[in-house]
C-alpha cells in the first residue's frame, strides 16, 4: 500500500524503505533501487506507501505500485493501482481505479494529476463525484484543496434525489457552499424544467439560485426573463426585464417588466407595462395593465387572471378601458370594474360594471350593470343612445345583434334614409326595450310597457335635445393595438437597464401572504361591484 501523509519530515532529498531492496537499471541505462513490500518513501512531509516501487534516486522520482494511497494532511486521501511522483517538482500521476476523497467529497476517475505543493488535484479523462446529496460527472475537473474550491468542465451532470442538472462548466466554493454554473445551464425536476442560458448560481446552504437569461418551467407554465431569481424553500421565484409567463393549457402569454411567482400557491404577479395575450379561435385578444395576477389552482373554478389599474384591451372586434378586470378561466367570463367603457365597431358601451362571456373563441353575450349607455354613431356623424340601468348585449359571429335594455330605458335614434339624409329624430322614454342591429349600426328599436315617444323634424331639432343625460362620446379614449402592446402614453422609450453582476440578492417585495391579502382586497371590489 502507498500513502502520502501530510506530516512536516526534515528530509529535502526523499528517502525510502521497504522489506526487501534489489537494484538495477532501466533499457536507458539509468539505475534505481527497487523496493519490495511495505515500501514508504518520505519527502518533506510526503509519504507515500505502496507495495512496490522504484526509485530513482538522482532525479527523485518514484514509481509505485499494488495498493497505493497519498494522504495530504487531515482532508486528503488519494488512492489508486499506479503512481509517479517528481519529487523535486513534487508531483504526481495517480493510474488506474483512483479514488481522491476529501471532507464528504470522493472522485472516481482512472487519471488523476495532483501537486502537492499548491494541493491541486485535476482530471482530463473523466471523472465522477459523490456526496452524501449529490452526484457529478465532467469530463474534466480540478480541486483547489487550498482555495476551497472546485471546477468541472465538458459535460457537467448533477444528479439528485430532487433534480439533475446539466451545464458545460461548474464552479463550487466548499466554504461558502455556492455553485457558479457557467454557459447553458438545464435543471430538470419532478415539477418541471428551469434553463439558464448564461449560467446560474445556486446557493446550496438556503436552496437559492440566480439565473442570467433562463426560464423555468412547469406543467402549466413558464416563466422566464433576463435575470431570474429562486427560493425553493419558500417556492418563489422572480424574474426582471423582459419578464414572460406563458399558460400552457390557457393559450396565455403574458409579459412585463417584472415577475414573482408563489409556487405552492400558483400564484404570479407581473409588473411594469404588462401585457397579457389569449388566443381566441382565429383571433387574439390582447389586454395590458400594470399589474397583472394569474391565480392557477388544482380547482377549475377557481383559475384566473386579475389586472389593475388602468386596463385597456383590443381584440380585432373589440376594444375598451377599465380600472380593473377579472378573467375567470372556467367560464370564459371576463369582468370590467370602474369605469368599464368598451367599444364594438361603432358602438361605444359603458355601464358601472361590464360582463362579457366567451364561446368558442369569440363573444357570446355581455352584461352592462347598472347606468348602462350605449352610444352608436350613424353614417352622418349623428349619435344614436340608449341608456337604462342594466343592459344584455347578444352577439352572434362577433357582432352585436340584439340589445336589451331592462330597467329606466331612454332612447334617442335618428331616422335616416338611404344612410344619407336625416329625416327626423325620435326620443323615448320606456322602462323596458330591444334594440336591433345589422352590420353592428343600429337598425330598429322594439319599446316594452307604455313607451312616451316623441318625433322631430330635422329643423325642430336643438343642440341640447340631440343628446341624453350623461352623453359623453369618448373615442379619444379607445385604445390601439399599439396603446396596449407599447402603452406608449406611459413610457415611448426606456433606457437601457444595466443587469447587476450575478451576486445574489434576497427578494424584497411582499411575502406570499401580503400578495394574497392585496388580492382577498381586489376580489373584494370585485364582489362590491357585482
Amino acid at each position: 500500500m502507498c500513502l502520502v501523509a501530510g506530516q512536516s519530515v526534515a528530509q529535502k532529498q526523499g528517502n525510502i524503505k521497504g522489506d526487501r531492496l534489489v537494484g538495477g537499471k532501466n533499457k536507458d541505462g539509468e539505475r534505481y533501487e527497487k523496493w519490495i513490500g511495505n515500501v514508504v518513501f518520505v519527502q518533506e512531509g510526503t509519504r507515500i506507501y505502496c507495495d512496490s516501487a522504484l526509485y530513482y534516486r538522482s532525479r527523485e522520482v518514484v514509481e509505485a505500485f499494488g495498493d497505493v494511497r497519498i494522504l495530504d494532511g487531515d482532508s486528503v486521501t488519494i488512492t489508486g493501482r499506479k503512481l509517479t511522483y517528481r519529487g523535486k517538482e513534487k508531483k504526481s500521476t495517480l493510474l488506474d481505479d483512483v479514488v481522491y476523497k476529501k471532507d464528504s467529497i470522493t472522485l472516481y476517475t482512472d487519471i488523476l494529476n495532483y501537486n502537492l505543493n499548491s494541493k491541486v488535484a485535476d482530471y482530463i479523462g473523466g471523472g465522477r463525484i459523490v456526496d452524501p446529496r449529490n452526484e457529478l460527472t465532467s469530463r474534466i475537473g480540478t480541486f483547489f484543496s487550498a482555495e476551497d474550491f472546485m471546477q468541472f468542465k465538458d459535460e457537467v451532470v448533477l444528479k439528485n434525489d430532487e433534480y439533475t442538472l446539466y451545464s458545460d462548466t461548474l464552479v463550487y466554493y466548499t466554504e461558502t457552499k455556492v455553485a457558479d454554473f457557467r454557459g447553458a445551464t438545464r435543471i430538470l425536476g419532478p415539477d418541471g424544467t428551469v434553463n439558464a442560458e448564461n449560467g446560474l448560481l445556486y446557493r446550496t446552504s438556503g436552496k437559492q439560485s440566480t439565473l442570467r437569461e433562463g426560464k423555468v418551467e412547469s406543467e402549466s407554465y413558464v416563466l422566464s426573463g433576463l435575470r431570474l431569481f429562486s427560493d425553493e424553500l419558500r417556492n418563489f421565484y422572480r424574474a426582471n426585464t423582459d419578464v414572460q409567463l406563458v399558460s400552457k393549457e390557457q393559450d396565455v402569454i403574458i409579459t412585463g417588466d417584472e415577475g414573482r411567482y408563489w409556487k405552492d400557491q400558483g400564484l404570479t404577479k407581473i409588473y411594469g407595462r404588462a401585457v397579457m395575450k389569449k388566443i381566441l379561435g382565429q383571433d387574439t385578444v390582447y389586454l395590458s395593465a400594470d399589474t397583472l395576477v394569474a391565480i392557477d389552482s388544482k380547482v377549475e373554478a377557481e383559475k384566473r387572471v386579475l389586472a389593475y389599474p388602468d386596463v385597456r384591451i383590443w381584440k380585432t372586434n373589440l376594444q375598451g378601458r377599465a380600472d380593473s378586470l377579472a378573467y375567470y378561466v372556467a367560464d370564459s367570463l371576463i369582468r370590467f370594474f370602474e369605469d368599464p367603457i368598451l367599444w364594438s365597431d361603432k358602438n361605444q358601451i359603458e355601464g358601472d360594471s361590464i360582463w362579457i362571456t366567451l364561446r368558442d373563441g369569440g363573444i357570446e353575450n355581455m352584461f352592462v350593470k347598472q347606468n348602462s349607455f350605449v352610444v352608436s354613431e350613424d353614417t352622418l356623424g349623428n349619435y344614436n343612445q340608449v341608456k337604462g340601468r342594466n343592459m344584455v348585449a347578444r352577439f352572434r359571429d362577433n357582432a352585436i345583434k340584439i340589445v336589451d335594455v331592462e330597467g329606466n330605458g331612454e332612447s334617442i335614434y335618428f331616422a335616416l334614409e338611404n344612410d344619407s339624409i336625416m329625416t327626423g329624430m325620435n326620443k323615448i322614454i320606456c322602462s323596458n326595450m330591444r334594440l336591433f342591429f345589422e352590420d353592428n349600426q343600429l337598425s330598429k328599436i322594439n319599446f316594452y310597457v307604455e313607451p312616451d315617444a316623441s318625433f322631430f323634424p330635422p329643423h325642430e331639432i336643438a343642440a341640447a335635445q340631440r343628446t341624453l343625460p350623461g352623453f359623453v362620446w369618448r373615442i379619444e379614449k379607445r385604445p390601439t393595438l399599439q396603446d396596449v402592446l407599447l402603452r406608449s402614453d406611459i413610457a415611448e422609450e426606456e433606457e437601457e437597464q444595466t443587469l447587476p453582476g450575478m451576486e445574489f440578492y434576497e427578494e424584497e417585495g411582499p411575502e406570499a401572504g401580503a400578495s394574497n391579502a392585496e388580492l382577498s382586497e381586489k376580489e373584494v371590489e370585485v364582489s362590491n361591484n357585482d
